[in-house]
């Protein structure tokens, strides 16, 4: 029996040792190999294409935000031109008002209490309108 059990670990060993049990186990080590690769390439062309669009999505809402943000700079821009249009009209008006005030008493000093205020303030305005547009009236 003994003899019998060492032929046979004897004949397993050589069997082992042949080149074609060897081959074969090679190949199912290659083929297992391969298919984790393959796995592995198709988890990572789902990342990467997963990657692709979250780039896609970011870059959209900087363009959008970039864009955003030249409109805004643009309408600061026309609202600061307007903001300096009116503080030049105010500090016209008030030099106007002042004057105003100051013309009926220099006309009252050079030709008497005769002069009419609101016949005074409707003449400046015309020759303000003229100075303003020139073309306008005739």
């Amino acid at each position: 029996l003994e003899q019998s059990n060492r032929e046979r670990e004897d004949e397993i060993q050589r069997l082992c040792q042949s080149p074609f049990i060897s081959e074969a186990y090679e190949n199912q080590e290659r083929m297992r190999r391969l298919e984790s690769a393959e796995e592995r390439e198709k988890q990572q062309k789902l990342q990467i294409s997963h990657l692709r669009e979250t780039a896609q999505t970011y870059h959209n809402a900087l363009t959008q935000l970039q864009n955003k943000a030249n409109a805004l700079m643009a309408e600061k821009e026309v609202a600061v031109r307007e903001l300096d249009a009116l503080r030049i009209k105010i500090r016209e008006s008030e030099t106007s008002a002042e004057l105003l005030n100051a013309m009926p008493s220099s006309f009252s000093l050079i030709y008497g209490d005769d002069v009419n205020p609101v016949e005074l303030e409707k003449a400046l305005a015309m020759i303000r309108r003229r100075h303003e547009n020139p073309t306008a009236m005739s």
